[in-house]
């Protein structure tokens, strides 16, 4: 109990089942002083007393006890988002055009969980003072995802756009119209080469103009 009163609260949960066990070793003794001895009376009184602190330390376990729980309920939600966008960075890199909308959502689901479930931490617990470091975090990475997630659907916007203006390009040829055939192909590899470098798409997309490049040239 004195290293208790030596320090401020909230207290690790390893601490207060520390002075508990000390509340409740303290209670024993008084309960066996015997009814014959003089300071029977005043035993009885700090019996009462104790119980109080005892019934107090055991609010703040069960209160310090939760505050552990939900952060770990919040840190799984923040796990899962994390193993879930490697999966999703997997499946643009093995192709980049494919609808990835339902993960998308799937993982911000995620973020959103573990950022709305940091707040049912109870006050008064030394998890709560961590709040702010853990919202931070989870924010941050729900920003950046988010960011990848335009910067991929507009990347992907902008592959299929030039893709589209090379089959057009490959019809005209085929029609014999070589003055839009031509037009055309030059569209598409401007198209091309404006796909963003941090994008999925662009490993494919400076390939391919790379080749249209060699292949039509004006």
């Amino acid at each position: 109990s004195s290293d208790l009163q030596s320090k401020t609260p909230p207290y690790p949960l390893t601490q207060w089942q520390a002075t508990r066990a000390l509340w409740v070793q303290a209670l024993e003794t008084l309960r066996s002083i015997p009814r014959e001895n003089p300071g029977y009376e005043l035993a009885q009184r700090k019996v009462e007393q104790y119980e109080a602190y005892v019934a107090l330390i055991d609010r703040e376990i069960e209160k310090e006890t939760l505050a552990q729980r939900v952060l770990k309920r919040a840190e799984e939600s923040a796990k899962l988002a994390q193993l879930q966008k490697v999966n999703w960075e997997k499946a643009l890199a093995s192709n980049p055009n494919a609808d990835r909308s339902v993960l998308q959502q799937r993982i911000e689901g995620y973020w959103q969980t573990a950022l709305e479930t940091l707040g049912e931490i109870p006050e008064g617990t030394t998890v709560y003072g961590s709040i702010a470091d853990y919202r931070q975090r989870y924010q941050k990475e729900l920003t950046q995802f988010q960011q990848q997630t335009r910067t991929a659907g507009a990347a992907s916007d902008t592959y299929q756009q030039a893709l589209d203006k090379a089959r057009l390009a490959q019809d005209a040829e085929r029609e014999g119209r070589w003055s839009i055939a031509r037009n055309r192909w030059e569209v598409a590899l401007v198209t091309l080469q404006q796909v963003p470098a941090n994008s999925p798409q662009y490993g494919e997309a400076s390939r391919k103009s790379t080749r249209l490049n060699s292949s039509h040239r004006t």
